[in-house]
């Protein structure tokens, strides 16, 4: 095995690479979502330098250096020279596996300097990794008591292949040498990103306006139903916080509480860089289709003994650069015996032009479970129980992070629509734009354009509301969309012409030739309107205290045998939720009659109206 770059990792994988695909989901909320790891109290031993790339000489940012205690092998000297470092020979990295516990790590500034501090004189290691080349691990040395050091480190340039890596420890995953290799040289360059979203929020390299949601989604469809918003601007901060890896180790990533709720932790970066982590998982390369063409996946999944609720996902990782473009998760064994395909979470990074890295927007999706009885399901089998458990939708928290100056892209969307009136041909003047559920609404302009800004990612109801439709209880036009990814895109709406609104409102989309639809609307406060008459029901069994909409009208029949004579029509409707009565099937070019009913008794002034046939028409009915 070659001498130079080989670094000792621990890590189980197992045997067939298999390509996960989730649809929109995160977890480590690494960075700012992860622990912030402590300073120790600044000490008197300092080694400091200079980060160099070998071919051009020039200071390289962002390189992950650190500190690490490394003992002595036996018949090595006490003092080693700390002239120009080397990376260690196979037997040496035997006997050192370093841990994120006894190390401290910095990344180098924009002109390649460093500087690292030891709470205590010791024999340490300093080793360098920039994502996507070999890692420098220096030759032992020994700070003394006040000591301080320099040691300038040259790095390869970037090499677009997986470096060898070695396999220290025996793996019950392993059956693929090969592959174990390469998984654990990938692996090298996920825990360098995760490391270094750590140590950009721990020593604060960036601020950032933190945009946090909370959503409800429909089970099915994911659509947006719901959503409250909050902004901070900032420092880096941490939106989330996993438990201890040890407790998540023994009890899983979801339990259920004495008060029978259901608690949820999603892995950040300090329990994906946990020993525990590593030893309770398995892990496969994977190759990325579709959404994740021209990425390489690093999946991990529980080890076969584990038996609470655990996480498997992937790692995706930029082909060639091997920079870490997002986390996705999903939860395995939730302890509730219902389907929950799309529980899990997703977390995305991005890397500053300064060398920090920050979570660029994340989310972790929960599902909540409800009771269903098991005979409106299946009514045949008496002897099923009597209920079970259904996902009755999922909550999602999540986020967006828009960095100061970063010069990275906005991790927002903008959504530019147009909206043409029934015709297809004119601009809707007027009205507003939204999207169902949330606070994001924008006003429709003289020319039917509008502009939503600062959107997530997700599944939304496009709403297109406007006074004259607003009168019939219906919006001028919707659309389901979804927001994939951050970027501007265009979208066309048509308002509702008559067929379609009489499919909405009446469930057809034609009236006879003498005939019209009438939609009466009682004006007056709309608090006393629902709360007499919308909790009621339409059949005309008990209507005590029941607010009511009256149509009457007269028609006449006779022949030359017998005089004209006039009979008189009418049709009731309860006011619904909303304060009004729909009717689908008036006479045309008749006079009608409308007036307001309480108890059956009349109410309020009664008024007269001639509807034209084959129309749709809106009237309100005063009190």
């Amino acid at each position: 095995m070659p001498d130079d770059g080989v670094v000792s990792v621990a890590l189980r994988f197992r045997e067939r690479s298999v390509s996960i695909r989730l649809t929109l989901a995160t977890w480590v909320l690494a960075a700012l979502l992860l622990a912030v790891v402590g300073s120790s109290p600044l000490a008197s031993q300092v080694v400091r330098g200079i980060v160099r790339e070998t071919e051009s000489d020039r200071p390289l940012v962002g390189v992950l250096v650190s500190l690490e205690h490394a003992e002595p092998r036996s018949g090595d000297s006490a003092l080693h020279s700390v002239g120009r470092a080397r990376s260690p020979s196979a037997d040496e990295t035997s006997d050192r596996v370093p841990s994120a516990r006894d190390a401290r790590s910095v990344l180098s500034n924009d002109r390649g300097a460093y500087e690292l501090r030891a709470a205590r004189p010791g024999r340490f290691v300093v080793t360098a990794k920039r994502i996507g080349a070999l890692r420098f691990v220096s030759s032992p040395f020994t700070l003394a008591d006040g000591e301080t050091t320099s040691l300038d480190i040259t790095l390869e340039r970037v090499r677009y292949e997986l470096p060898p890596v070695a396999i220290t420890a025996a793996s019950p995953c392993a059956s693929l040498p090969n592959e174990g290799t390469r998984v654990a040289a990938l692996w090298d360059e996920v825990r360098t990103a995760l490391s270094a979203s750590q140590i950009s929020v721990r020593d604060r390299l960036f601020r950032a306006t933190v945009t946090r949601y909370a959503r409800t989604l429909d089970p099915r469809t994911l659509r947006v139903t719901g959503e409250d918003r909050s902004s901070r601007a900032g420092v880096s901060e941490r939106p989330f916080v996993s438990i201890d890896p040890d407790t998540l180790s023994r009890r899983g990533f979801a339990w259920m509480e004495s008060d029978g709720s259901l608690v949820y932790h999603a892995p950040d970066a300090t329990v994906l860089l946990s020993d525990a982590f590593l030893r309770d998982h398995c892990f496969a390369l994977s190759t990325g289709r579709d959404s994740t063409d021209g990425m390489v996946g690093l999946t991990f999944e529980p080890v076969a003994r584990r038996t609470t609720t655990d996480v498997r996902g992937t790692l995706w990782v930029d082909a060639r650069s091997f920079e870490l473009r997002f986390v996705a998760f999903r939860y395995d064994r939730l302890p509730v015996p219902a389907d929950h395909p799309n529980a899990g979470g997703e977390v995305r990074f991005a890397r500053l032009p300064s060398g920090a890295w920050v979570v660029s927007r994340w989310f972790i999706r929960m599902p909540q479970f409800a009771t269903q009885r098991v005979a409106e399901l299946q009514p045949m089998r008496a002897a099923a129980p009597a209920e079970r458990y259904v996902v009755a939708s999922y909550k999602e928290e999540g986020g967006d992070v828009r960095v100061a100056g970063a010069g990275v892209p906005t991790p927002f969307a903008i959504l530019d629509g147009w909206v043409l009136d029934s015709t297809g041909i004119a601009p809707l003047r007027g009205g507003s734009a939204r999207l169902a559920g949330t606070r994001y609404a924008a006003p429709v302009g003289a020319d039917g354009r509008f502009t939503l800004d600062s959107l997530s990612e997700g599944k939304f109801t496009l709403v297109i509301e406007h006074e004259g439709y607003r009168a019939l209880g219906v919006s001028a036009a919707e659309q389901d969309l979804s927001i994939e990814r951050p970027g501007r895109s265009q979208t066309l709406l048509r308002a509702l012409g008559t067929p379609q609104l009489m499919g909405v409102l009446c469930g057809t989309d034609s009236l006879g030739d003498d005939r019209a639809a009438l939609r009466a609307h009682v004006s007056g406060n709309e608090a006393d309107l629902t709360d007499s008459g919308g909790a009621t029901s339409s059949v005309m069994g008990d209507t005590k205290g029941v607010l009511m909409v009256q149509v009457s009208w007269s028609e006449y029949s006779g022949t030359a045998a017998m005089p004209t004579r006039e009979v008189r029509r009418s049709a009731e409707a309860v006011l619904d939720s909303r304060g009004a009565a729909l009717f689908c099937d008036l006479p045309a070019r008749t006079s009608l009659h409308i007036e307001l009913l309480q108890d059956r008794r009349p109410t309020g002034t009664r008024q007269a109206v001639r509807l034209e046939p084959r129309t749709l028409n809106a009237f309100s009915v005063k009190r």
